[in-house]
């Protein structure tokens, strides 16, 4: 997937999860830990780019 259309997922998907119980917004540390996991991830499968610190993830971050 093109970085400028993984960056709007993931940031659209960041926007949109909600706890599973109360229905309210993850706490930021609970994002951030998500996005380690799509890092790691995507590293395994050779993902040119970081999406923690590469500018083309801005959205996202």
């Amino acid at each position: 997937m093109p970085p400028k259309s993984l960056d709007m997922n993931i940031a659209r998907f960041f926007m949109s999860v909600k706890h599973n119980k109360t229905n309210e917004d993850l706490e930021p540390g609970t994002l951030k830990g998500m996005q380690g996991s799509f890092k790691r991830y995507l590293g395994d499968k050779n993902y040119p780019h970081d999406i923690m610190t590469d500018k083309l993830f801005k959205h996202s971050r």
